[in-house]
């Protein structure tokens, strides 16, 4: 790592220290800041982050502990988030938008969650779409002749080459022919 000019840098600002320091590259620069004589500030509550002291290692312990403790907030925050994503689709709400080809059926004692039902116009320009594909097609040529036979998107739009290569995936393609 280069030596940072003198009195081009004069400190680091970061917004928290438990933000900063599970960050190996911002840690290497505050290490580099120190050895030169430079601070680093936190901005949220202006105070300096203090420099690791050999003399003293629970100032350097107490910053990686923060870091550790704001990752493990992180994660701990993903966990829950997915929890309650597979939480509700256990009981068979929606977890994402339904795949081309399919809609939400309406909600009745004989279908009480609303589970997916097929929609046969835009199953059978899937079908289409994956005979297509199987004989050789790019996804840029299937996206201008779907478009060309009159075929919508989902939202109404017009076939991209990138929303034909996200819709004829081999589990679309397994769920058009088994429907």
């Amino acid at each position: 790592m280069a030596e940072p000019k003198r009195r081009l840098v004069a400190y680091l600002r970061v917004s928290t220290i438990e933000q900063r320091s599970h960050n190996t590259v911002q840690e290497a620069l505050l290490g580099r800041l120190w050895l030169v004589g430079h601070a680093g500030f936190t901005s949220l509550r202006p105070t300096e982050v203090m420099g690791d002291d050999p003399d003293g290692p629970m100032r350097t312990a107490r910053r990686e502990m923060a870091g550790v403790f704001a990752g493990l907030e992180c994660r701990m925050i993903a966990k829950q988030v997915w929890d309650g994503r597979r939480a509700k689709a256990a009981v068979g709400h929606a977890t994402g938008a339904t795949t081309y080809g399919r809609k939400s059926g309406k909600r009745s004692p004989a279908n009480p969650n609303g589970a997916l039902v097929p929609v046969p116009a835009e199953q059978a320009a899937l079908r289409h779409m994956c005979g297509l594909r199987a004989g050789g097609a790019s996804t840029h040529q299937i996206a201008h002749t779907i478009t060309d036979e009159g075929h919508p998107t989902q939202r109404g739009g017009r076939w991209s080459s990138a929303k034909v290569s996200r819709t004829v995936s081999p589990q679309d393609a397994a769920e058009a022919v088994s429907a």
